[in-house]
């Protein structure tokens, strides 16, 4: 079992729950609904464990990761991993569609608002995010936050 010191933040995906893809933009379903699902299933297997550790109930209509993510036989007995609802400490990350911009939260006068917007609900006409926003969210933002977001999913885009 994890100190509480530990802190899990996983990085998953807008569009691998049922209400985050129904938030997509229309012209984004496909990429996300057959290109990317094959990529998706393993950030659906760790938000799938980060639910059964946390406790955080799973959506009856959310896809369950299959054998190929999860691996043989039952992986809720399986050793190490903490019993339902018993650590707390996870973040779920959804950050939109990576782009290769710069950080847009450094170059802000100090002061401004963040140019990404962050919800522990669906984002609706979120699009993009840059990798070096969302590490800095998770340094300036998260961290400082961490009792704010623990135990939930949260969505970033601009």
């Amino acid at each position: 079992m994890p100190s509480g010191h530990t802190k899990v933040v996983t990085i998953s995906s807008t569009g691998t729950s049922r209400a985050s893809f129904a938030a997509l933009p229309l012209l984004y379903k496909p990429l996300y609904g057959y290109l990317l699902g094959p990529a998706h299933m393993d950030k659906i297997g760790s938000e799938r464990i980060a639910a059964h550790c946390t406790g955080r109930e799973w959506g009856k209509k959310d896809k369950e990761p299959d054998e190929s993510i999860m691996g043989p036989g039952d992986w809720k007995t399986r050793d190490g991993l903490p019993e339902a609802g018993t650590f707390k400490d996870i973040v779920v990350l959804r950050p939109a569609l990576f782009v290769g911009e710069e950080c847009r939260a450094e170059k802000e006068p100090k002061g401004k608002n963040d140019p990404y917007r962050v919800s522990v609900e669906e984002l609706g006409g979120a699009y993009t995010i840059s990798r070096k926003d969302v590490a800095h969210f998770i340094v300036e933002g998260l961290l400082p936050r961490w009792d704010e977001y623990k135990g939930k999913c949260v969505s970033i885009a601009y």
